[in-house]
């Protein structure tokens, strides 16, 4: 299976959104996700938080074996040393490697994709912007308003 994740990002409000998609191999959706957030840092805030809920999300249904896909280079720069370990976001950092540690096997691993790969997990991201500070909603499947950009990713795997 494959987790996209994504965050938005407002940096006059310090808030946004963050969203995940866990997809088979046929890229068919088997859960999505999307939160709002309030008081967060900058982008690489709302991109680890949605990363980090996918993740939780896939351990909790007893995903053995993922694969992690994101936009955003530092996630997966962040997942492979240690050098923002002390930062502000070092604990949900840590986390995310305790997850990757102990919930996946060893061969899980998290590439980096262009942003028209990750559309869904973004349109969710977007989504979650439109929910209180500390929601968190989840779907077997995806919401009706989302289902558009899942047909676009689709439409993209077959050409």
């Amino acid at each position: 299976l494959k987790l996209n994740s994504d965050g938005a990002f407002s940096k006059e409000r310090k808030d946004g959104g963050s969203g995940f998609v866990i997809r088979d191999d046929q890229g068919r959706v088997i859960k999505a996700g999307a939160g709002g957030e309030g008081f967060l840092l900058d982008t690489f805030h709302t991109e680890l938080l949605g990363c980090v809920v996918g993740l939780q999300e896939a351990a909790r249904m007893g995903i053995a074996h993922l694969h992690i896909e994101t936009d955003a280079t530092l996630i997966k720069a962040a997942l492979e040393s240690d050098e923002h370990r002390l930062s502000a976001v070092g604990g949900i950092i840590t986390e995310m490697k305790l997850l990757l540690a102990t919930e996946f096997i060893p061969s899980s691993n998290i590439s980096v994709c262009n942003r028209i790969c990750n559309g869904v997990a973004h349109t969710l991201a977007s989504h979650g912007c439109n929910f209180p500070s500390g929601h968190m909603a989840t779907w077997e499947g995806v919401p009706h308003e989302i289902e558009v950009a899942v047909t676009s990713d689709l439409a993209g795997m077959n050409e």
